[in-house]
């Protein structure tokens, strides 16, 4: 029976590993990468389905029967690494496209400080900076930290028409952080950036109009 409960349990592990990479539900992602530790800790532990039922009911780690101490030790900080990194990876995946909307607000918001500050005599510079720079640091960690760690959950947003246009905003965001390079660092960097945000948009416009043709 232990044996069967092994193949069983390896069997969800495998299955679970591949369904959460794809999975169109957050929940769904978050429930298979639960199972997969339990499954990992279960496996090693020699554990049955009925113990793993009762473990998750008292929400107690399942217990490394059999096992010396160290490798009791050893499992269990894994399976908790583990269910952390998934339930990272979950949440990264459940941002939306819509996060580069909110960078692109923050540079319009600069720019309607910026205006302000012109009419009205105000010296609104620091804030105006302090803006783009965090619309910088989104725009720079939000694409990276996905790709990275959700790289099909961004090659299925590619494919609907709603996702891409949301993800053009952070070509806009690209071009005003380029036009404040250019009159505050270097011009030819942010020349640079004005340019292949440009490029971009348009790209994403394309993109767009063919997803929604076809």
């Amino acid at each position: 029976q232990i044996a069967q409960d092994r193949t069983i349990l390896i069997s969800i592990l495998f299955v679970s590993e591949a369904r959460s990479c794809n999975a169109q539900s957050t929940h769904f992602s978050i429930m298979t990468s639960e199972v997969k530790v339990d499954a990992i800790a279960a496996a090693a532990s020699h554990c049955t389905v009925m113990q793993i039922t009762q473990s998750r009911a008292t929400s107690r780690p399942v217990e490394a029967v059999g096992l010396p101490p160290y490798e009791a030790v050893l499992l269990t900080v894994q399976a908790g690494v583990a269910r952390k990194l998934a339930m990272l990876r979950a949440r990264i995946a459940r941002l939306p496209p819509s996060v580069n909307g909110m960078a692109l607000g923050l540079c319009g918001l600069a720019g309607v400080w910026t205006k302000m500050g012109e009419i009205h005599g105000w010296d609104v510079d620091i804030l105006a900076v302090a803006l783009v720079v965090t619309a910088g640091v989104v725009q720079t960690a939000y694409w990276p930290l996905k790709i990275v760690t959700c790289f099909d959950v961004v090659r299925s947003e590619l494919c609907r028409p709603i996702d891409v246009a949301a993800i053009a905003a952070s070509a806009m965001t690209i071009c005003f952080i380029g036009a404040q390079v250019h009159v505050r660092v270097d011009k030819g960097l942010g020349s640079f950036l004005v340019a292949f945000g440009g490029l971009l948009q348009i790209v994403c416009m394309v993109h767009f109009f063919y997803l929604v043709a076809k």
